[in-house]
């Protein structure tokens, strides 16, 4: 899955001050091994409370790993769709009714279950995609649910549902996390057999020993890291969440993310979602003129995350068009009011807030409001 990957643009205000927009990240480059790094699960508690979106019975089960009795891939199929947003219980026995249909189809070609495990695996490799991947690769077709309905698929999706059919037909599978992308894994013989989903062809070519033409998403196998199906979920809850933040939907999209990391704590690249999410929505206040709410919001975000350079970047950069929109009205004591208490907000930039106080002084003295 070729998502966009986060990066800083600029902007720059007349203090020359930076404002860094963090655009949303997939799967990020920073891998971890199986345990959770102790800094990093003790700042995934202290957000908790910035989820603010009701928790359906259905997620709370999933978190808790409570109430997970039905067959694995079923089971999986179930936490998926949870994952992707569909919490209604009438939709979600329709998914599993498609799926149940589609592998007692599989079952009915008699030669099938008795094959040897990577005969059986090719076998339903092309079955899900003569069957059921029929209308095409879609970018933002993370949800395992929709893509039984449509047939329009990603790698999360696709990943899923072979894995779920792999569970039914007796197979043990599980994932691999790359930067950019996710794969399928069997363990076949004692080799690791790694699944390219989203390509047709790939069982083909993986005899031949040849690239198969539709494979497009290349991966550094050095950043691979095995992941379970807590962890498949929350990939599915990560995908979902750069959906929301391409869509300005910013408080949903930090509470999807939050929702990753509590089924995947050592998940760098929901984190990295989480911060661009909150950042973002500091950026969207700022240009909406709501600089105070701005501000707050980016305090209590450094709060959790301290180390993060652009909220201190944006802290700067909210002040500096808040002062502006103050000297533009004519209100300079208001404005050197506002920049005294930033000293106490972002006492770690004193030189900056100098210079802005000293760019708002020598306008008042001139009486220049226009910038």
């Amino acid at each position: 899955m070729n998502r966009r990957n986060h990066n800083h643009r600029d902007r720059r205000p007349s203090t020359s001050l930076l404002a860094a927009l963090l655009l949303p990240v997939m799967f990020a480059g920073y891998v971890y091994g199986t345990d959770v790094p102790p800094l990093l699960a003790a700042a995934v508690g202290k957000w908790q409370g910035w989820d603010q979106r009701p928790i359906s019975l259905l997620e709370q089960a999933l978190f808790e790993g409570v109430g997970q009795s039905r067959p694995a891939g079923r089971q999986l199929l179930l936490n998926s769709c949870v994952a992707g947003g569909t919490t209604d219980y009438v939709r979600l026995a329709d998914y599993e009714q498609r799926f149940q249909r589609y592998c007692q189809e599989f079952a009915n070609d008699g030669p099938n279950l008795s094959r040897p495990p990577r005969e059986l695996a090719a076998a339903l490799f092309q079955f899900m995609h003569r069957r059921i991947l029929t209308a095409g690769y879609a970018d933002d077709a993370s949800d395992v649910g929709q893509l039984l309905a449509s047939g329009r698929y990603n790698c999360i999706s696709s990943c899923v549902l072979f894995n779920c059919l792999c569970y039914e037909c007796g197979l043990n599978p599980r994932a691999i996390e790359f930067p950019n992308h996710v794969r399928s894994l069997l363990i076949v013989d004692g080799q690791r057999l790694e699944i390219e989903t989203t390509c047709p062809d790939w069982f083909h070519a993986a005899i031949d020993g040849s690239r198969p033409a539709s494979a497009t998403t290349r991966v550094d196998n050095r950043l691979g890291r095995d992941v379970d199906d807590r962890k498949l979920a929350a990939i599915v809850y990560y995908n979902r969440g750069v959906d929301l933040l391409n869509q300005r939907c910013y408080a949903d999209a930090i509470s999807v993310n939050l929702r990753a990391l509590r089924l995947d704590p050592a998940n760098v690249t929901a984190r990295a979602n989480l911060l661009a999410a909150v950042n973002n929505w500091s950026l969207a206040l700022c240009e909406a003129g709501r600089y105070a709410e701005a501000l707050d919001l980016l305090v209590r975000a450094r709060q959790q995350a301290a180390d993060h350079p652009p909220f201190r970047a944006n802290q700067l950069h909210v002040l500096s068009a808040w002062c502006k929109s103050l000297c533009e009205a004519g209100k300079f004591d208001q404005a050197l009011s506002l920049l005294k208490s930033a000293h106490q907000q972002i006492a770690d930039a004193p030189a900056a807030i100098d210079s802005i106080t000293a760019d708002v002084l020598r306008r008042q003295s001139s009486g220049i409001t226009a910038f």
